[in-house]
């Protein structure tokens, strides 16, 4: 039996470091897939770095939806200097570095991001499941930097006949979440405000914490759906569609 599992996070600010960036980090204005692997695990409580392998892609299928447009904004702030081991105690001094952050669009509103999982073992959707929908989680959740705060507004469990996962042959439909550019075979939605992004992102990390799987996606600034031909899976619930990050 498949579960898939639907939880929208949702918090004030974010920071989603690029892993190519150096001096200046800048941001993705949505998690990517490392960075959900590391939320769900603070749900179950698993301790860090310990949870790559059974969260891996091999094993679970994560995709992501922006459901809030927002903006980012360059800050500068100050960092301990460690060029030298024996600056960590702050003799050092300090150093300046720019940071982006993500803001919601409207001051007063949240991000909302909608994370999907199925995971080749069930058990462990269904312990998220029954953890999120008390609004419990073993460890506090962030949006990137423990300094950004973030909260479960919403879960929901499909079972097996609840939602439709498929191969696509070319076909056209649109797509709600984050889309990996591999599965794109033409973009088909360009109307008048329509703004198309394009970015690679991490996706698994090895035992080691270094990068093992990387992928270039798309998505649309505002977080509508983008009508496009489509080659490879899908998942369709009765309120959106999407692809998995892969």
């Amino acid at each position: 039996m498949r579960s898939l599992l639907a939880l929208d996070l949702a918090g004030k600010m974010a920071h989603f470091r690029k892993f190519y960036t150096n001096s200046s980090s800048l941001s993705y204005p949505f998690p990517p897939r490392t960075a959900v692997a590391g939320m769900l695990a603070a749900v179950l409580g698993w301790e860090r770095d310990t949870y790559y392998d059974a969260l891996s892609i091999k094993k679970a299928k994560i995709a992501v939806r922006i459901m809030k447009p927002s903006r980012s904004v360059m800050q500068t702030v100050n960092y301990i200097n460690t060029k030298e081991l024996r600056h960590l105690d702050g003799s050092g001094g300090g150093t300046q570095v720019p940071i982006e952050i993500i803001f919601p669009a409207d001051f007063d509103d949240l991000l909302i991001y909608r994370v999907f999982l199925l995971h080749a073992d069930s058990g462990i959707t269904r312990e998220l499941f029954a953890l999120l929908n008390t609004c419990r989680t073993k460890f506090p959740l962030y949006f990137g930097l423990t300094e950004f705060p973030a909260w479960v507004q919403r879960a929901r469990l499909y079972e097996d006949e609840d939602f439709e996962l498929r191969e696509e042959k070319g076909g056209e439909m649109a797509i709600d979440t984050v889309l990996p550019v591999k599965k794109v075979e033409e973009i088909t939605g360009l109307d008048s405000g329509v703004r198309i992004h394009k970015d690679r992102i991490p996706l698994d990390f090895t035992g080691e914490r270094t990068l093992s799987h990387a992928a270039s996606v798309i998505w649309e600034a505002k977080g509508a759906p983008i009508w496009a031909k489509i080659r490879g899976e899908v998942f369709k619930t009765s309120e959106e569609s999407g692809v998995f990050l892969e």
